[in-house]
C-alpha cells in the first residue's frame, strides 16, 4: 500500500491537484496536496464489475465540481463504484443508496511516515 501511496504523492509533484489509484476490491488511494487517504468500500454482493471504474470517475467529478474536501471525494467516488457493482447494466443506486454507501466507506489517513520514499527520477 505504501508504494501506491508514495507513487500517488510523487505524481502530485508534477502539478496534479488530485491523484486517485483504484485498488479494485481493496478500495482506492486518494491524494491531494494536503493528505493521502485510503478509502475502503463496504463489502457487497457483486453483480458485475463492468462500469465500476467509470462510476468511480463520475463520483470524483461530482464531488470535485461541488468543491468537496478530499475525504468527501473519496467517500462519494467509492460509493458510486461499489454501488455500480451491485447492479447490472448502466445503472446506479438511488441518491439515498449512494449516500448510505458513502457513509459506510472506511477512510484511513496515510501519514507520510507510512510511505516509502520513491527514488528521484533522473532527467
Amino acid at each position: 500500500m505504501s508504494d501506491v501511496a508514495s507513487a500517488a504523492r510523487a505524481l502530485l509533484t508534477r502539478g496534479l491537484r488530485l491523484v486517485v489509484v483504484s485498488l479494485g476490491e481493496k478500495g482506492a488511494v486518494f491524494a491531494d496536496d494536503t493528505q493521502t487517504l485510503l478509502a475502503t468500500p463496504p463489502a457487497i454482493a457483486c453483480t458485475s464489475t463492468v462500469g465500476a471504474g467509470d462510476a468511480m470517475v463520475a463520483g470524483i467529478v461530482a464531488a470535485v465540481r461541488d468543491g468537496a474536501p478530499l475525504e468527501s471525494i473519496a467517500r462519494l467516488a467509492s460509493a458510486f463504484a461499489v454501488g455500480k457493482l451491485g447492479l447490472p447494466g448502466p445503472n446506479l443506486p438511488s441518491r439515498a443508496g449512494i449516500e448510505g454507501l458513502a457513509a459506510r466507506v472506511l477512510i484511513t489517513p496515510l501519514r507520510p511516515s507510512d510511505l516509502h520514499v520513491l527514488p528521484k527520477r533522473k532527467p
